[in-house]
């Protein structure tokens, strides 16, 4: 009659769970790509609409077009305009990076079975790309959760 609670037995990892790993490591690896890709479409777009602008500008100053008191305001629109959009395309190149590069070290982490902490940062932060990094991360923590994957992410955490 021993009333003392016995140690649940050691969960040996499967070699299914290891592929999922491996599968999740690969999604990652590809996201972060495609996230750091999406720089050059963030640039391009800034591109045009800046020669836009430039273009609206020139019209602008063209004096049958527009009276002087116009022109000064819309120079003022203009100015307050281009540093609001700058923020934006600053703000949006600063978070594919940082999500390209997070995602990147979360499949290394998931091949190598480390870094437990930054893949769950990494997929939290994923889960403001909706649809694909949602989905991502979605798989990501119910993969991490199973125990037979903290397991294997055990060894490197003592």
């Amino acid at each position: 009659m021993n009333d003392l609670p016995t140690a649940p037995p050691a969960v040996a990892a499967h070699p299914k769970e290891r592929e999922h790993c491996k599968i999740l490591a690969i999604l990652h690896f590809v996201y972060g790509a495609l996230a750091i890709a999406a720089i050059g479409a963030v640039f391009l777009h800034y591109s045009l609409m800046s020669s836009m602008l430039d273009f609206q500008d020139s019209m602008m100053s063209d004096p049958d077009i527009q009276s002087e008191l116009q022109e000064v305001e819309f120079e003022n629109f203009m100015s307050l305009y281009s540093r609001i959009m700058m923020s934006i395309y600053l703000g949006t190149g600063f978070f594919l990076l940082l999500t390209g590069i997070l995602n990147i070290l979360s499949g290394v982490g998931l091949l190598k079975f480390r870094w437990k902490g930054l893949i769950y940062i990494t997929s939290g932060l994923n889960c403001l790309s909706i649809p694909f990094g949602l989905t991502l991360a979605v798989f990501t923590f119910l993969n991490l959760a199973k125990p037979e994957v903290s397991r294997l992410f055990e060894r490197w955490e003592s």
